[in-house]
């Protein structure tokens, strides 16, 4: 009996491309709580969660990740101002790309010799406890750019203020080359592709 190949029924088989497909990202909610003495406010804010190895490669396979360079990394703050009767956002500390290299920059008094300028800013557990008794809120962003040579802030093209998650926020170094998932609500860290010291420019 010879073998069916389906030519006398008209039959014909085809094969599609298949598209891999990435599992959703699942939205992580962080609430603060204010102080006794703060106004009665309950923020709700939304991260992605950081991304697991699988989804980190279907991201890259599909080409849904930036390289870019991280040129600062800033705590912030929200602050009651009682003669305003309304809130504000403070800096409270800022570590930037400068000509002379990573810098510390904007230290409020709260901050002031807590990190020695060759070190890297973390936002560790300490401080965060500090810090979220202190304030209304208190948030962490990145200044990532498309290229920054370094030494040269001026340089940098392609530049963009966005969110990070406290995990991301302290395996990163001003410097670094990174490769992350951008979203609305910020940046993922997926690699740090090269560190600060081990670039050229």
């Amino acid at each position: 009996m010879g073998g069916f190949d389906g030519e006398g029924l008209g039959i014909s088989a085809r094969l599609e491309p298949i598209t891999p497909v990435c599992p959703p990202a699942v939205e992580k909610y962080s609430v603060f709580h204010p102080t006794p003495t703060s106004v009665p406010v309950y923020r709700r804010t939304f991260l992605a969660t950081l991304p697991t190895l699988a989804l980190a490669g279907c991201l890259r396979t599909l080409g849904l990740t930036d390289r870019v360079v991280l040129t600062e990394k800033r705590i912030e703050a929200t602050e009651l101002d009682l003669e305003a009767e309304a809130e504000r956002s403070i800096t409270l500390i800022a570590r930037r790309e400068t000509t002379a290299g990573p810098t510390y920059e904007d230290v409020h008094d709260d901050l002031e010799g807590r990190f020695d300028d060759d070190e890297p800013l973390v936002f560790e557990e300490e401080l965060a406890r500090e810090l979220e008794a202190a304030y209304l809120d208190v948030t962490l962003h990145a200044t990532i750019c498309d290229t920054a040579p370094l030494n040269d802030p001026d340089a940098a093209s392609g530049c963009r203020e966005v969110s990070i998650l406290t995990d991301d926020f302290n395996d990163c170094r001003v410097g670094d080359v990174l490769e992350v998932r951008s979203s609305d609500d910020g940046i993922g860290l997926l690699e740090v592709e090269t560190r600060r010291d081990d670039r050229d420019s």
